[in-house]
């Protein structure tokens, strides 16, 4: 296990020598980051205290899906997990296939995207609701 870990550390150590691997990751972080605070500067305060929220808007229903307000979260959550399994994926493929860790990491900024656009449409919704 140790031999493992050590090699995963020393993969990781040539992985940052790239200056495209440390830009994708940290335009991901960013949108992480920013996908986590748009709701906490803009509706915790307002939400922290009501059963349920909104969650979800249907155009042919309206809001068809309410939760507990730390569901706001959710986008964030999935985005700190996807980046944990991204990193890990890429490093297991960096040697192997160099090509496919770049492509890996590649996505995770497109994936940042729409996590902060649904942060900011979960946002919204619940500044619209009340």
């Amino acid at each position: 296990m140790k031999k493992q870990i050590k090699a995963f550390w020393t993969i990781l150590s040539q992985m940052s020598r790239s200056k495209w691997v440390i830009f994708l990751i940290l335009v991901f972080i960013l949108l992480v980051v920013l996908s986590f605070l748009v709701p906490y500067l803009e509706v915790y305060q307002l939400i922290i205290t009501k059963q349920a929220v909104p969650l979800h808007y249907n155009i042919h229903f309206g809001v068809d899906s309410f939760g507990p307000w730390w569901r706001v979260f959710t986008p964030t959550m999935i985005g700190i997990i996807t980046f944990i399994v991204n990193i890990l994926f890429s490093v297991i493929y960096w040697n192997r296939d160099r090509m496919l860790s770049y492509s890996i990491l590649a996505i995770m900024p497109v994936l940042g995207v729409f996590i902060l656009l649904s942060s900011i449409f979960i946002t919204l919704l619940n500044l619209s609701y009340d």
